[in-house]
């Protein structure tokens, strides 16, 4: 069994946990205050007593996993721009860097809405 890793193994394991990062926050993003389960899942949270625990458990899984995910893109980056330019292989790199920017964009448009609820009073 051959378990030796090569460079590009390693960019596209990179590119795939931060596309799987992104996507699961894009997903727990939905569920929690998309329109069908929100408010279900939150009064049975408040309810069981956890309410706390969890919402500040998925504001450090965000953040940690935002920072990870902006961490490898960087680090791809990097070693993208040292290396000489090969015809084809900036794709990933270039899909990879959109995704991050809507999650980026998309998470600061949600904390600006919170922001904004928070300063009307509710």
């Amino acid at each position: 069994m051959n378990t030796i890793q090569t460079k590009d193994d390693a960019k596209t394991a990179g590119s795939k946990l931060l596309r799987t990062l992104v996507s699961s926050n894009l997903l727990l993003l939905v569920a929690l205050i998309g329109p069908l389960n929100s408010r279900r899942i939150y009064d049975a949270l408040k309810a069981s007593g956890f309410d706390d625990a969890v919402v500040v458990s998925i504001q450090g899984w965000i953040l940690a996993s935002t920072v990870v995910a902006t961490g490898l893109f960087v680090r791809a980056y990097l070693r993208k721009s040292n290396g000489a330019p090969v015809e084809g292989k900036l794709r990933p790199i270039i899909s990879d860097g959109k995704l991050l920017l809507f999650w980026w964009i998309i998470l600061a448009a949600v904390c600006l809405y919170a922001l904004m609820l928070g300063l009307s009073g509710f």
